[in-house]
């Protein structure tokens, strides 16, 4: 029990400190002369809401008149600071009350929960409460990188998310059932997710930063937007050539782990079957760039990339539309043409959008699509896409972008052509063993049958 109370008390003691110090030192880069509350005082505020619950005997009466207390003398002390009109947020005062809160937390037995667990529980929220008072610097950075309309489209689709998510059916619709508005909005979502992440960091990046972590940090959003934007680029600053072919090839890398994560997501059997064949046109396509290596660090990318905010309401609702048309035609070549035809659409489907076709195969996968028809479709969408981004760079950015980007984009494909045709008899050869285990079993349908007609 002593063990307990010493513990108990040291880390309210440790989180008051922890608070404290973080208020002192910004206080102090402020420049303020008098330090309301800083090193000395959290502590105090954090041992009083421990020693109030060990006084109420477990009870929480005695704690929440302590509580009510602060609040009142915080709310005195915020008034006299209005009235000598020093201009301050109440980040102090809230502060203060969490770190009362946490006190009374490690010491509260009565919340039946492990003391172990409460002292691990007060130790992180202190932690976390001393890291976002810190971070407000960075935090006024952030926002100053994002305008009213990136925040007002994110808030739009998160609304759609949360609230009209739930209400769509969750079926299969029209010809074939190949329109589930539920698994629709899913889709949105995921591709959306992850092209935010990058949208994200590009504008808190900014300008000025190198083209190849313009590539690295575009292709996450559009690698076809960083290809066309780099020809152009590459069109108008001849002498940065080099670095905008750096560019679009660590943007088409990026699209290739983009498509293994989204893939994982949905089917992570076919994640894993694919993976290799990626994998290997990522590492090809990267040590193609060999004889750029020498100056990419030295261009910089000062207009920046184009994006758009992939959960502005318009470019979703796009995305579902192109999502729900490719699954359809999807639905139909399998009916009409079978299996096999799925590659082909594969490759004109990746003339215009990659994730739609990605996202519609590994749907199919999931529900018992073949693993080497579905790798397959996957890897003929990236390398029609590839393809693509040479040909912009050619017609864009002019011959000589385009004939390196070309040299990278064939060695890439041709790593991904044998990739794929190993993992094409791999996969046949491991469904036609599956099979003949299972004509084989000495329990299979055909020998039960056998030995009824003997008997």
């Amino acid at each position: 029990m002593e063990v307990e109370l010493f513990a108990g008390l040291g880390v309210s003691l440790g989180v008051g400190l922890l608070v404290g110090l973080e208020r002192q030192q910004s206080m102090a880069r402020k420049g303020a002369q008098v330090v309301p509350a800083g090193l000395r005082t959290f502590p105090l505020f954090s041992l009083t809401g421990s020693l109030l619950w060990l006084l109420g005997g477990g009870s929480p009466a005695l704690p929440l008149v302590g509580l009510l207390v602060l609040a009142a003398l915080l709310a005195a002390h915020r008034l006299g600071s209005t009235v000598e009109h020093r201009e301050h947020g109440l980040t102090t005062e809230a502060a203060a009350l969490v770190t009362f809160l946490l006190g009374m937390l490690v010491m509260a037995d009565a919340l039946l929960v492990d003391f172990e667990v409460r002292l691990i529980t007060t130790g992180a929220l202190g932690t976390i409460v001393a890291l976002l008072l810190s971070l407000k610097p960075r935090v006024q950075a952030i926002l100053r990188h994002i305008s009213e309309d990136d925040l007002l489209a994110t808030l739009q689709l998160l609304v759609v998310a949360l609230v009209l998510l739930p209400l769509l059916p969750d079926a299969g619709l029209g010809p074939y059932g190949a329109i589930n508005p539920a698994h629709t909005g899913r889709m949105i979502l995921l591709v959306g997710g992850v092209s935010w992440v990058g949208f994200v960091a590009s504008r808190l990046l900014g300008a000025g930063r190198g083209l190849i972590l313009t590539g690295l940090v575009g292709g996450l959003v559009s690698s076809t937007a960083v290809a066309l934007n780099m020809a152009r680029r590459a069109r108008a600053e001849p002498a940065v050539v080099d670095s905008c072919v750096v560019a679009i090839a660590a943007a088409n890398a990026m699209m290739l782990a983009r498509v293994l994560l989204t893939v994982a997501v949905v089917a992570p059997d076919l994640a894993r079957t694919i993976a290799v064949p990626l994998g290997t046109m990522l590492v090809a396509g990267l040590l193609a760039l060999a004889p750029q290596l020498g100056v990419v660090g030295r261009a910089r990318d000062a207009g920046g990339v184009t994006l758009l905010n992939p959960f502005e309401l318009g470019s979703a609702v796009i995305f579902g539309l192109l999502f729900s048309g490719v699954h359809l035609v999807v639905h139909v070549i399998r009916a009409t043409l079978g299996d096999s035809a799925l590659v082909v659409a594969g490759l004109a489907a990746g003339l215009t959008d990659v994730d739609a076709i990605t996202l519609s195969t590994a749907t199919l996968a999931d529900a018992g699509l073949s693993p080497a028809i579905a790798g397959a479709t996957i890897l003929a969408a990236v390398a029609s896409n590839t393809v693509l981004k040479a040909g912009l760079a050619f017609t864009v950015g002019g011959r000589r972008l385009g004939l390196q980007v070309l040299r990278v984009a064939a060695v890439t494909l041709v790593v991904g052509a044998v990739a794929t045709v190993a993992l094409w008899d791999r996969t046949i050869d491991a469904g036609g063993q599956a099979n003949d285990r299972v004509a084989h079993a000495p329990g299979d349908a055909s020998t039960a049958t056998t030995r009824g007609h003997q008997r």
